[in-house]
């Protein structure tokens, strides 16, 4: 699908507690480093919420991954745009806790 500018991630407070309330209990009682991370292909809709998610590159934890995948679909961002109208757009994101 072409489109005139990617979906953005919507960088506040609230995605910020997601992700650490999500993946550091993770990090934590498996022993991970802080760096762990998941490569997550998202579907993010007009609307701009996640609405689909793959795993690409795993972490190598399935704890991880899973929690990854939690977090994901918490974010929001700003969609696509193609023509001036948001559009539904798969987008390749790297997952972790220090992830910006």
């Amino acid at each position: 699908m072409s489109y005139d500018e990617g979906p953005r991630l919507v960088w506040d407070s609230e995605a910020e507690a997601q992700l650490a309330t999500t993946l550091l209990p993770v990090i934590r009682s498996e022993g991970l480093d802080a760096d762990t991370a998941a490569n997550l292909w998202l579907l993010v809709r007009a609307d701009g919420r996640v609405d689909a998610i793959v795993v690409q590159t795993s972490s190598g934890n399935s704890a991880f991954d899973a929690a990854a995948g939690r977090a994901a679909a918490s974010l929001i961002f700003a969609p696509a745009l193609r023509d001036g109208r948001a559009v539904p757009l798969w987008i390749l994101r790297e997952i972790s806790l220090l992830m910006r």
